[in-house]
């Protein structure tokens, strides 16, 4: 509605007649608050605060002026003074929209009762829809819009050119005047629905025909319109013609205001420079506006206030589904939101931006805008849209036997998707839900998938048997009475095996399995010896190794070799075997031992001869471990060693010999504790053999016989002290060759 290039909104009425223009040096200042959102159809107080200041200390005036200067409404829109205000008389012109507050007696009126009446002034309209309002307050009755003052100058047939003039050389507070530019919808009502008769305008295309320009104030220059009726504004500028105009009927070239009689109101027409004689179209005088101009001063002589109504600004209808829960938005550009249940009257249902409700079908709400409680107003409809609620269809699900697995459809016969719970359980009975997706307007729904209980054949079970009898049947009944055939059908009896019993009919009913054990015929084994001939033969074992018990044939015989028959018990899974016990004949051993080394060898050896036998003889030494081999190495000297043979195929005798090793010891300690006290070659003491002790220098420290208990390690009774000591011993071997041997032991203290 208002032209963003230049925005004025009026304050004052138009004047109906000249005025004379003044000035003053220091004019008074007029301030005013009191934007407000208006109640409609009540009265409300257009200002909330007011204040009037005269720096010359001025402390009264003429008059004071009070107009709706943009969104009046003739027949609607009233300016009225409330409360007892002596001093002053208030005039409303309902063609103007404007109060005047003049002077009850004498010529002025004191600032302090305009303070005072401008309080008490309120706005009333009618109009339940009422439109926005501007109020001008000024001191002077010029009518005031952003900024600029209006007014109009009565002069009948004064040519355009002549009031362009008149327009240049007035003032009014010093501010400089020009025929009226008009710029935006509020300017065209100030000058022109406010304005009475036929009024000339800047406007002129006399330069070139068909370009309008403003060729007066601040726009001089400006093209604010192109061609004749059918032309069109240049983007962004504002044109008000009235219907069929501009025509350039005769040279018309300016631009000037439609009286009411002609057209719409304010609008405007194209008229020759001079218009005397023509009737309505004669000019009637002119418009002029101050401000704008770059040497003209600041001035305060005006303020504005202003009305909004209560408007909603934004709706959200909201939708839903069907007995659930919905939530409808509005805003405004008030401190409340009222929501009622009808367009007029009806019972208020909340006080928010939002209103939430479950419904069960399309339903109409009404939002009222409001300020202070104010109740008044047109109330915008809220339609809350309601899809009715779909019931999910599912094909039932026939009843299943124990164990099946399925999957529930998360799609319904009519295209519902959601999701079902507890989770599918497909050994018991359970009435499942199913849970709509959001979004779908569907209730839920619920299933009960019957499980029936499996039933299993009984049957029981056959015991093993052996390998190559002669096999049970399988059973073609159950013990619980179900009948049905085995896969395979005949039982083998040659190996385990597993079969299958499948029901011939029935519902739930399942397959048996047996696993029928064929055990295996075990060998018998037992541990019979091979005897001497003559040999006392032990009883035959009745039971085998792996516990089978059973009978020989023939009886024992220690005589001859024989093969013996064991037949075991029925029952045993268990074969027949054979033993045979081998009679051995005796063999009479002979044995020899000789030393095959040298006497005092570190390494003594013995090697035994036999004679009789096989051939085939173990080997024993002092009772120890019997050996394949003839020869024993490592064998210790000085002692009675015992050598025994045996026949190692059995049935022999165990012949045995002695055998000695001469040796001597490597170290003797004689601590008078009874052990090793003395040192002696024992094993020569049934020789006259001789043994000479040394010290490592040679020097002879004793000789003794064999046959003597020993040396004790001193000399001329002297102890010898801890030292390695040298001998020779004269002695004869086995043949009585006389032999001499030297070597070292070692004393230790």
């Amino acid at each position: 509605m208002f032209d963003i290039l230049k925005v004025k909104i009026s304050f004052t009425a138009l004047l109906l007649n000249c005025v004379a223009l003044f000035s003053q040096s220091l004019p008074p200042e007029v301030t005013a608050q009191g934007d407000q959102i208006y109640c409609p159809q009540t009265q409300q107080n257009i200002v909330t605060e007011f204040n009037i200041t005269d720096a010359e200390n001025s402390d009264s005036t003429s008059g004071f002026y009070i107009q709706i200067s943009a969104g009046y409404v003739l027949g609607e829109d009233q300016l009225s003074l409330t409360g007892n205000h002596p001093n002053i008389i208030s005039q409303w012109n309902a063609a103007e929209a404007k109060l005047s507050l003049l002077p009850s007696n004498g010529d002025s009126i004191l600032y302090s009762d305009i303070i005072n009446a401008v309080y008490d002034v309120v706005f009333f309209s009618n109009n339940i829809n009422v439109s926005p309002k501007t109020f001008s307050l000024t001191i002077g009755e010029a009518n005031f819009l952003d900024g600029h003052y209006y007014e109009f100058v009565n002069s009948q047939a004064i040519p355009w050119t002549a009031a362009e003039s008149l327009a240049e050389n007035m003032t009014y507070y010093g501010l400089e005047g020009y025929l009226a530019t008009i710029t935006n919808a509020a300017e065209a009502q100030i000058c022109g629905e406010l304005t009475p008769g036929t009024g000339w305008i800047g406007g002129s295309d006399a330069q070139a025909e068909g370009v309008w320009k403003w060729m007066t104030g601040p726009e001089e220059g400006t093209v604010f319109w192109n061609g004749d009726v059918n032309g069109s504004a240049p983007a962004g500028m504002y044109s008000n013609w009235n219907d069929g105009e501009p025509n350039n009927a005769g040279n018309e070239d300016y631009a000037h205001i439609t009286p009411p009689s002609i057209g719409f109101a304010g609008s405007w027409n194209d008229l020759p420079n001079n218009t005397a004689g023509q009737g309505a179209y004669e000019a009637a005088g002119f418009v002029v506006e101050y401000g704008g101009m770059p040497n003209d001063p600041d001035l305060n002589i005006s303020a504005s206030t202003y009305f909004n109504p209560p408007e909603i600004l934004t709706t959200n209808s909201g939708s839903g589904c069907q007995n659930e829960m919905i939530t409808l938005e509005a805003t405004s550009n008030t401190t409340e939101i009222i929501w009622y249940d009808s367009q007029f009257g009806g019972v208020q249902l909340n006080i928010g931006p939002s209103y939430s409700v479950e419904l069960s079908a399309d339903t109409t709400f009404w939002v009222l805008a409001s300020d202070n409680s104010c109740s008044n107003g047109l109330r915008t409809p809220v339609t809350a849209t309601i899809t009715a609620s779909e019931t999910s269809n599912f094909t039932q699900i026939e009843d299943i036997c124990e164990g099946t697995e399925l999957t529930l459809p998360t799609t319904s016969n009519n295209g519902i998707t959601g999701v079902w719970s507890p989770q599918f359980d497909p050994n018991n009975t359970t009435t499942y839900t199913f849970e709509p997706d959001e979004g779908q307007c569907a209730l839920t729904a619920e299933m009960t998938v019957t499980v029936i209980p499996s039933t299993i054949p009984e049957f029981t079970q056959i015991d093993p048997f052996c390998f190559g009898t002669t096999p049970p049947n399988l059973p073609l009944i159950s013990n619980n009475n179900i009948e049905g055939t085995w896969n395979p059908n005949i039982v083998n009896n040659t190996e385990t095996a597993t079969y299958i019993f499948t029901p011939n009919e029935g519902t739930c009913v399942e397959t048996a399995v047996m696993t029928i054990t064929v055990n295996e015929l075990t060998v018998p084994t037992f541990n019979l010896n091979d005897i001497c001939i003559g040999e006392t033969i032990q009883a035959l074992p009745l039971t085998s190794n792996e516990g089978i018990i059973g009978t020989w044939f023939p009886a024992p015989n220690n005589f001859v070799t024989t093969t013996y028959t064991f037949t075991p018990d029925n029952g045993q899974c268990a074969n027949i075997t054979t033993e045979t016990i081998e009679v051995n004949p005796f063999n009479n051993l002979e044995i020899s031992v000789e030393n095959i080394s040298e006497a005092f060898d570190s390494n003594q050896i013995i090697q035994v001869s036999v004679i009789g036998g096989s051939d085939n003889y173990e080997y024993q030494l002092d009772g120890g471990v019997w050996q394949n081999s003839s020869v024993f190495q490592n064998v210790v000297g000085c002692y009675e060693h015992i050598v025994k043979v045996r026949d190692t195929e059995g049935c022999s005798n165990e012949p045995e010999s002695s055998i000695t090793i001469l040796d001597y010891p490597k170290f003797f300690t004689p601590n008078a504790d009874g052990f090793n006290d003395f040192w002696n070659i024992k094993c020569l003491e049934n020789q006259t053999a001789i043994i000479s002790i040394f010290n490592r220098h040679g020097k002879l420290l004793r000789q003794l016989k064999t046959t003597s208990p020993g040396w004790n390690g001193t000399y001329n009774g002297k102890l010898l002290p801890t030292n390695d000591y040298w001998f020779i011993v004269d002695y004869y071997d086995k043949q009585g060759n006389k032999k001499q041997f030297s070597s070292h032991f070692t004393l230790r203290r």
